[in-house]
């Protein structure tokens, strides 16, 4: 950080001290992210015991998520505002077919930070499931609700359902709903997987766009599978993105430490 600090202050070169700027911001969000994640789940045992003494230590010294958060928030408004026509070098350096511009970039950004990050409140989605019935997110408000963006292209979506499907199994009857968003441009390829994997639970079809679909596009969803846990009240308290061997103890015991705080009256 002192390094692009030092670019933004010294360096002549505009589009070099753009792309400091947008790095920043970058650096700081993702410091949000892990100083939130820290914030919400460092007094959760099956989290806790995932953190080493030095994490428990550091950590907190990195000030809080809403402070880092607030710094992102400065240094893409800063591009938005000040450096609109600068692209992209890192694409450039890739010689891709045509870079972004970084106001771009920091528009997405900025919107995620405001949007997605945790404690915020989920944005609504209203569209048409894989059986051509149009349903929303809303409607599991009152419920722990895991949302999962998958795909049947996608290896690790595939290796996450038997663990999504166990949690769905364990939850039935209880105060929860798990919700697919499908990536799949061909539909009946997301009909075949769900056959295949016996995956009950509803899903909003990201339409023929595949990945780059209405839904995971409002969602600033990348990377695949992408989970988001909501409470009750539809706030996001949980993200995790890819599969690991970690992947079922994490998941349950966030859906556990969750269903703990359901308001009373909630089974």
């Amino acid at each position: 950080m002192d390094f692009l600090k030092s670019v933004v202050k010294n360096n002549p070169v505009r589009a070099n001290r753009a792309e400091a700027i947008y790095a920043l911001g970058c650096l700081y969000a993702n410091e949000s992210e892990q100083l939130a994640d820290f914030e919400c789940w460092s007094k959760v045992p099956f989290y806790r015991k995932n953190l080493n003494t030095n994490d428990l230590v550091e950590l907190p010294t990195f000030g809080g998520s809403q402070q880092a958060g607030l710094k992102a928030e400065h240094e893409f408004s800063e591009i938005i505002s000040n450096y609109a026509d600068c692209l992209d070098l890192r694409e450039l350096r890739n010689a891709q077919e045509e870079a972004s511009n970084l106001s771009t970039l920091a528009e997405e950004s900025l919107f995620a930070l405001k949007h997605f990050s945790l404690g915020k409140k989920a944005p609504e989605i209203e569209a048409e499931g894989l059986d051509g019935k149009k349903f929303k997110l809303s409607d599991s408000r009152g419920k722990i609700c895991l949302l999962s963006f998958w795909a049947s292209w996608c290896g690790p979506c595939m290796q996450m359902v038997p663990v999504e499907r166990a949690l769905n199994e364990r939850m039935k009857g209880k105060a929860f709903s798990m919700i697919g968003v499908n990536g799949d441009a061909i539909l009946p390829d997301a009909h075949r997987a769900l056959e295949r994997e016996i995956m009950t639970w509803p899903s909003f079809w990201n339409g023929k766009e595949g990945p780059k679909g209405p839904i995971a596009t409002a969602w600033n969803v990348h990377g695949w599978p992408m989970i988001f846990v909501l409470d009750s009240e539809g706030i996001i308290r949980f993200k995790y993105e890819g599969y690991g061997n970690e992947s079922s103890n994490v998941l349950n015991g966030c859906v556990d430490e969750m269903m703990k705080k359901l308001p009373a009256g909630n089974p």
